[in-house]
C-alpha cells in the first residue's frame, strides 16, 4: 500500500490549526460532528445517557491532528517553532472562548443569583481564560454529574483547559525525543516517549478510578473526571497514531473494510453502555477511544463506507461548527433551565438556538483568525491583551459585585425579599433556633450519632437523661426536631442521626446501637422515623428490621413519607432568581414531585404495613396542591434549602401532623 498524507484537517480538537495548505480529512470532521451531536443531546437531557463520551472523541482527534501538524512542520522546514505553535493555539481557541466567556458574564449578572451562582460562573470564567478551569471547577463545583454542576454556566470549559494543559507538555516530549534521536538514530525515541505517556497516564487513570490510593491528596485535581493526568493518554494515543501513520501504511484494504464498522460500532455503543453512574474515566473510556482510533486509522488511504458516511455534508458541517457549538450550547442550556425548570423543552430549545451564536462565532471570529493570523511582536502582544483582558475584567467584576455589592445589600435588607424565612446551613439552623435545645446526655446516643464539625448530630429539648419521644433518621429527622419540641413543651424530645448514614444503608452498627437504646428505655413511648427517601430509597429490608425491633419493644412507631425535594434552592424563593429580575421561584409542577414520589412510596408503604404497630404519616401532601408543590405558604418560606425545612417549616409540618392524625396525636400526648 502506498504511503499517504494522513493529516486530519485544518482544525484541532474542535479547533483549527490555521494552516490553509494542509489537506483536510472530511471523515475526521465528521467524527467531530458525531462527537458534538451526542454531547449536545446529553446536555439537553436527551438520549443517549452517556453522550459526554463525545469529549473523548475530541481528545483523541486533537492529539492526532496536532501531532501530525507538528511533524509536518518539522519535515517541511527542518525545525519546530514552539512560539508559533502556542500562538496558533491561542488564535484558534482563545478569541472565540473570550467572547463566549464575556457574554456569559453579562448574562450571569442579569439571570443568576449572587448567592453562589454568579460567583461560581465568575471563578470558572477566570479559570477558563487562564487555562485552569478544570482545577477551579473541582473546587467550586465538584462532581460533573452532581446538581451544582448543572448550574455552572461555564462547566464545559474544563475540557479546553485540559486540552491546553496537554499541549503545554506535548512539545517538550517531542523535542526530548528528537534530541535523543540525534544521538541514537536507530532508536525511535519520540515514539517511545509518546507511548510511555499513553501507558503511564492510562495506569494513573485506572488508579484514580479504583480509589486514588496514594494519589488521594491530589487525586481530584489530577486523576478525577477533570484531571489532566487521567486524560493525557487519550490525546497521546491520537498522537501515537499520527506518528505511526506518517511513517508507513497501517492497514490493508481488507482490514480497513473490517475494522471501520467495528470502530463505528464501538462509538455508537459507548454513549449507551456508559452512563453517569459509570466510574469515569476508567477502563470504559477504552470504548470511545478505541473506536475513534480505528476510524482514523481505517480512513487513512482507504475509502470505506464508514468513511463516506462520516464525510457527508451534514456531518462535516457539524464538524466545522463543532468548537463554536461546544462553546455556546452549555451556557444557554444552563440559563434556560434556570429560568424555566419545569419546561421539558427548555433545554432542547436552548441547544437548538445555540446554533445561532455558534455560526456567528464561526463566521466572524474563528474564520478571520484562521485566514489572517497574528503577526509582529508588538501587535501580537496588543492583540493577546485585547482578547484576554475584557473577559477577565468582566469575570472579576462580576465576582466582586456579587460578594461586595449585592450580598451586603441583601443582608442589610436594602434589597427587598420576596418571602420571610430562614435560609441557612445546619450550624446556623441550630444556632438561630428559638427555644431550648441541649446536647444529648446519654453516651450511647452521642457515640452512635454522626459527627458534624466536631459536634454529634443529636440534640434533646430538655436537659436530663429521661427521654419521652425520639425522632431519628438522617438530616430530615433533624428538621422535624424544632416542630416536635415546640408542640410538646412537657416532653423531652430527642433526635439523632446515627452514622454513617449519608449515602449509606440503614443497617449500620451505629443505627443498631440507636435502635437498641430506644428499645431499652421504658420512658420512650413514641418514635418517629424520617429520612430523605427520594435520595436513598425505601431500603425495605433494613427498614423492616428497624421497625420490627422497635414495635416488639412496645414503642408506637411512625414513619413519614418525607417532604418534596426541590431541584432549586430556597434562596430563589426568599429572594429572587437574580438581583435585577422582579420574580422569585418557590414551586414546581406537581408531576415533577409525583415522579420523584413514585420511586419510593410503594416499597415504603408496603414495608410499614408489614410491621404491626408501625404507621405511615402522609406529610408530603401538605406542601402540594393539584398543580404545584411549593416551599412557601403565602409570604412564609418553609424551607432552608432545596430539601430541608427551616424552623417555620418544621412547626408548620408538625402542627398538621398532629391535627390530621389522631393516632399520632394520642401517642405523643
Amino acid at each position: 500500500m502506498a504511503e499517504v498524507n494522513v493529516l486530519a484537517t485544518a482544525r484541532e480538537g474542535p479547533v483549527s490549526d490555521g494552516s490553509v495548505s494542509e489537506i483536510r480529512r472530511l471523515d475526521i470532521q465528521g467524527l467531530r460532528g458525531f462527537a458534538i451531536l451526542i454531547g449536545v443531546l446529553f446536555h439537553a437531557g436527551l438520549p443517549p445517557p452517556g453522550g459526554f463520551v463525545g469529549l473523548d472523541v475530541f481528545f483523541v482527534v486533537s492529539g492526532f491532528v496536532i501531532t501530525n501538524m507538528i511533524q509536518r512542520e518539522r519535515a517541511r522546514t527542518g525545525r519546530f517553532g514552539i512560539g508559533g505553535f502556542y500562538l496558533r493555539r491561542f488564535e484558534r481557541l482563545t478569541p472565540a472562548l473570550a467572547v463566549m466567556v464575556g457574554v456569559t458574564m453579562i448574562l450571569a449578572l442579569f439571570l443568576l443569583s449572587p448567592f453562589g451562582l454568579q460567583q461560581r460562573a465568575a471563578e470558572t470564567g477566570l479559570g477558563a481564560m487562564l487555562l485552569a478551569a478544570n482545577f477551579v471547577i473541582v473546587t467550586n463545583t465538584g462532581d460533573y454529574f452532581a446538581p451544582p454542576a448543572e448550574m455552572n454556566a461555564l462547566l464545559h470549559t474544563w475540557s479546553l483547559s485540559v486540552e491546553e494543559q496537554f499541549y503545554m507538555a506535548l512539545p517538550a516530549i517531542l523535542v526530548l525525543g528528537w534530541v535523543l534521536e540525534r544521538h541514537s538514530r536507530r532508536v525511535p525515541w519520540t515514539t517511545i516517549l509518546v507511548c510511555a505517556t499513553v501507558l503511564t497516564s492510562f495506569w494513573l487513570a485506572m488508579a484514580g478510578a479504583s480509589g486514588l490510593g496514594p494519589f488521594a491528596p491530589y487525586g481530584d485535581y489530577l486523576l478525577g473526571y477533570y484531571g489532566p493526568v487521567s486524560r493525557a493518554w487519550e490525546f497521546a494515543a491520537g498522537g501515537l497514531l499520527a506518528m505511526v501513520a506518517t511513517s508507513r501504511a497501517l492497514l490493508s484494504a481488507r482490514w480497513a473494510r473490517f475494522l471501520a464498522p467495528l470502530g463505528l460500532g464501538l462509538l455508537l455503543c459507548a454513549p449507551w453502555l456508559i452512563t453517569a453512574d459509570t466510574a469515569y474515566p476508567s477502563a470504559w473510556t477504552l470504548l470511545p477511544v478505541t473506536g475513534t482510533l480505528l476510524l482514523i486509522a481505517t480512513g487513512t488511504g482507504h475509502d470505506t463506507w464508514v468513511k463516506r458516511v462520516l464525510s457527508t455534508p451534514v456531518m462535516v458541517g457539524l464538524g466545522n461548527w463543532s468548537y463554536s457549538i461546544y462553546l455556546w450550547h452549555w451556557p444557554l442550556i444552563v440559563f434556560a433551565n434556570h429560568l424555566w425548570p419545569d419546561a421539558p423543552l427548555a433545554a432542547p430549545l436552548a441547544a437548538v438556538l445555540s446554533v445561532v451564536p455558534a455560526v456567528a462565532s464561526y463566521r466572524w471570529i474563528e474564520q478571520p483568525f484562521r485566514t489572517r493570523p497574528l503577526q509582529g511582536g508588538r501587535k501580537i502582544g496588543v492583540a493577546v491583551a485585547a482578547v484576554v483582558l475584557p473577559p477577565v475584567v468582566l469575570a472579576g467584576t462580576l465576582d466582586v459585585a456579587a460578594n461586595h455589592f449585592w450580598l451586603p445589600r441583601y443582608e442589610s435588607g436594602s434589597v427587598p425579599i420576596a418571602h420571610q424565612g430562614e435560609v441557612s446551613d445546619w450550624d446556623h439552623f441550630f444556632a438561630n433556633l428559638r427555644g431550648a435545645h441541649h446536647p444529648c446526655v446519654d453516651p450511647v446516643v452521642r457515640d452512635s450519632a454522626l459527627d458534624w464539625n466536631g459536634q454529634p448530630r443529636c440534640r434533646q429539648s430538655k436537659p436530663g437523661s429521661r427521654i419521652d419521644v425520639v425522632v431519628f433518621g438522617d438530616s430530615h429527622a433533624e428538621h422535624l426536631f424544632a416542630g416536635l419540641a415546640n408542640a410538646m413543651p412537657d416532653e423531652n424530645v430527642l433526635y439523632s442521626v446515627p452514622g454513617p448514614l449519608p449515602g449509606g444503608r440503614l443497617a449500620s452498627d451505629e443505627m443498631k446501637l440507636m435502635v437498641d437504646y430506644i428499645a431499652a428505655q421504658p420512658s420512650i413511648e413514641t418514635v418517629v422515623v424520617n429520612l430523605g427517601w427520594a435520595k436513598r430509597g425505601a431500603q425495605a429490608d433494613d427498614l423492616r428490621d428497624i421497625l420490627t425491633a422497635l414495635t416488639v419493644a412496645g414503642k408506637a412507631v411512625f414513619v413519614t413519607d418525607d417532604i418534596p425535594k426541590f431541584e432549586f434552592d430556597a434562596i430563589d424563593c426568599k429572594y429572587r432568581l437574580a438581583p435585577v429580575l422582579p420574580f422569585s421561584r418557590c414551586s414546581e409542577a406537581r408531576p415533577v414531585f409525583d415522579e420523584q414520589y413514585a420511586t419510593y412510596i410503594g416499597p415504603l408503604r408496603d414495608t410499614v404495613r408489614a410491621v404491626p404497630g408501625a404507621h405511615l404519616l402522609d406529610t408530603a401532601r401538605y406542601f402540594c396542591d393539584e398543580h404545584l408543590c411549593s416551599m412557601n405558604v403565602g409570604d412564609e418560606l418553609l424551607y432552608r434549602d432545596g430539601n430541608h425545612l427551616n424552623e417555620s417549616g418544621s412547626r408548620f409540618l408538625v402542627d398538621r401532623m398532629l391535627a390530621d392524625n389522631p393516632s399520632f396525636r394520642a401517642a405523643v400526648s
